[in-house]
């Protein structure tokens, strides 16, 4: 079980997205299987579809290890949470810095 010290975070952005999703996660209306949270940045929303749906497996990618880092550090105490680096992308984005 998370340490409630390392309760999911939010931003206070997309308040609906968030309600409506953790109710259909929690009332088993998503169909069996693990739920990617692909650009996971600070994890926060991976956090809360661990919480919602805890027996998933909940996949947190993002291309910057920084964020992967951040996610492990945050939310490692989460058995059904998974922190990885990578990108959904044919290649590498121009410019992109790896924070």
């Amino acid at each position: 079980m998370p340490d409630r010290a390392n309760a999911c975070l939010w931003d206070g952005f997309e308040i609906l997205f968030r309600s409506l999703l953790a109710a259909l996660l929690l009332e088993g209306s998503v169909p069996r299987g693990s739920v990617l949270d692909a650009g996971a940045q600070q994890g926060h929303e991976a956090c809360l579809f661990s919480e919602s749906a805890p027996g998933r497996l909940v996949h947190a990618m993002d291309p910057a290890i920084g964020n992967v880092e951040r996610i492990r550090s945050r939310y490692g105490d989460r058995p059904n949470l998974l922190a990885s680096h990578g990108a959904l992308a044919s290649e590498t984005a121009q410019g992109f810095k790896d924070e």
